[in-house]
């Protein structure tokens, strides 16, 4: 994003691909390279892209991947585009998909990181979306036991060691959310052996399903 003209060359060239073989484009953009800069506002070396079928804001610039996003950003962008934009960020629930939609304005939300340790979210999505109102909440006990399913899939898949490694990034995501401390969790991740981390994940599972 530093260099609009190389970015729009770049853009065109995918787009005359992707046009030949009827496939549309979709570009994700930052608002920036740093905060403040104003760069994804700065549409006028842009006009190319209006051959592209659906952009996409990530509304935090380059620089920063912390901090709550700023769909103020979004709109600016949205608002000098004449095809639909797809926004995302901090998108963790039905009320925020919602507030997000009205402050920018936008065709469409990207549900990213506000999926890790809640992919029910998608679904609440669609139900709101259709007019279904709000569905039944998931239980602390069935979010553990898709996280023990998670767990076993990658075991299937990478084998325990790699599976045992790459099942910490999720369980934070997975069990904060329900209240098990930040110590528990952390001394889940500490666990090397996968029989032990599966039989201290359904230990988990038990205490929620205790009355």
């Amino acid at each position: 994003m530093g260099d609009i003209p190389r970015a729009v060359a770049m853009a065109a060239a995918a787009v005359r691909t992707a046009a030949a073989a009827g496939v549309p484009v979709t570009v994700k953009l930052r608002t920036g390279l740093v905060p403040g800069d104003g760069v994804a506002r700065d549409l006028r070396g842009w006009r190319r892209w209006v051959w592209l079928r659906w952009p996409c804001t990530r509304v935090r610039p380059r620089s920063s991947t912390r901090g709550r996003a700023d769909h103020r950003e979004s709109a600016a962008v949205g608002g000098r585009l004449s095809i639909p934009l797809v926004v995302s960020g901090d998108i963790d629930s039905v009320e925020q998909a919602a507030i997000v939609r009205a402050q920018s304005g936008c065709t469409a939300v990207m549900v990213a990181r506000g999926m890790l340790g809640n992919p029910w979210l998608v679904g609440d999505l669609l139900w709101a979306a259709e007019g279904r109102g709000r569905r039944p909440a998931v239980t602390a006990a069935e979010a553990v036991n898709d996280l023990l399913r998670l767990f076993a899939g990658a075991r299937s898949h990478m084998g325990d060691a790699r599976a045992v490694r790459w099942i910490r990034s999720h369980l934070g995501w997975y069990l904060r959310r329900w209240g098990v401390s930040a110590a528990r969790v952390q001394g889940l991740r500490l666990v090397a052996e996968a029989n032990r981390l599966q039989a201290e994940l359904e230990a988990v599972r038990t205490g929620f399903m205790a009355p």
